[in-house]
């Protein structure tokens, strides 16, 4: 009987001991899995941190932006006395860059964009959307300093589809077929979707130098940056 008993004792003792090395094993499991789990946490916190500052940078940047579109806005208005009577939706983007060789007294790069948007509404809420995108560049170098290479190209866009005449960045011709000779100076007031665009597009002539001087005086020659 005392064998038996022994025999049991030593049993639930292995057992037992068996069962702390299993407890402990899961312990260290469990404090392996809970480091793991903190350092998560920190990651996590640090990532949030990171996209809160992205965040606020973005939100700067967009306010940056939306500042410095307003000044080329406010550029465009001054220089071209813009009645806004029937404008809506007014959006003006303008880049102006230039650069040169110090070492190099003929050598010269430049380049600039202008985009110009609007809707014209009038005639019960009738809306005519415009739209002139335009881009140059310039390079010249001692080589070509009597001819720079030069690239100028622009696109016009009016919705809905309009009939209209159009001498590229010289100017817009329009009539409207709604007033004839005898009674469009009683019923017309003299403005047209066209007025706005073609203050700009008579002073760029289809020039080149013409355009760039225009995109040089919206951005403060270049110093207004988006």
């Amino acid at each position: 009987m005392s064998k038996v008993t022994n025999k049991n004792k030593q049993q639930t003792l292995s057992k037992l001991k068996e069962f702390e090395i299993k407890f402990t094993k899961l312990k260290d499991e469990l404090k392996q899995k809970n480091k793991q789990i903190s350092d998560l946490e920190k990651e996590l916190n640090e990532k949030n941190k990171q996209i809160s500052a992205l965040k606020n940078q973005l939100d700067d940047s967009i306010k940056t932006e939306d500042s410095e579109l307003e000044k080329i806005k406010q550029n465009l208005l001054n220089r071209y006395n813009i009645d806004m009577t029937y404008i809506d939706n007014l959006k003006v983007i303008a880049q102006y860059r230039y650069s040169d060789n110090p070492r190099d007294e003929y050598s010269s790069y430049h380049s600039g964009e202008l985009e110009l948007s609007y809707d014209y509404v009038k005639d019960n809420n009738n809306v005519i959307s415009v739209k002139y995108t335009a881009d140059y560049n310039s390079s010249q170098s001692y080589e070509n300093r009597f001819d720079p290479d030069v690239e100028f190209d622009s696109t016009l866009t009016v919705s809905p589809n309009i009939k209209f005449d159009y001498d590229k960045d010289v100017e817009i011709f329009y009539t409207n077929p709604k007033y004839d000779d005898e009674d469009s100076e009683d019923d017309e007031d003299g403005t047209d979707w066209c007025n706005l665009m073609n203050k700009v597009l008579e002073e760029i002539e289809g020039n080149v130098d013409n355009f760039s001087e225009i995109v040089s005086n919206l951005t403060n020659n270049g110093k207004i940056n988006i």
